[in-house]
């Protein structure tokens, strides 16, 4: 099940506490209907801890969830999702720098080289 971002900023804010909730379910091997249609306890405690931080906190959690699948604390959650972004945006960042470094860098010499070649010995321009 893929995360499309934009259709998750969307909804409200109970439905992305909701879907974030379920994927913590998923990752931690909890069946959130156990029997009979109730959900688990532990989606209950995972939602009343989620339903205290803010939106881009639940955003970032749930992401978090999507791409690493590992099993967590409820509790850790807020926390391993702030490494989870900051980790993100340094890879983004070296890449970024890769892709910098990759171009062509100018050749100095060269460029002085065919800067002089316009010019005379005099300063005046060739022509």
């Amino acid at each position: 099940m893929e995360l499309d971002i934009k259709e998750f900023v969307g909804l409200p804010f109970s439905k992305q506490v909701h879907k974030c909730c379920l994927r913590w379910c998923h990752n931690n091997h909890v069946a959130p209907f156990p029997s009979r249609g109730r959900m688990a306890k532990e989606y209950f405690q995972c939602r009343a801890y989620l339903m205290k931080l803010p939106t881009q906190t639940i955003k970032n959690i749930c992401i978090m969830l999507h791409d690493g699948e590992k099993p967590c604390s409820i509790y850790d959650m807020e926390e391993l999702s702030k490494r989870y972004v900051r980790s993100s945006q340094e890879q983004s960042e070296k890449e970024k720098l890769a892709n910098l470094t990759d171009k062509k860098e100018y050749d100095m010499t060269a460029a002085l080289a065919s800067f002089l070649d316009v010019y005379d010995n005099h300063g005046s321009i060739k022509g």
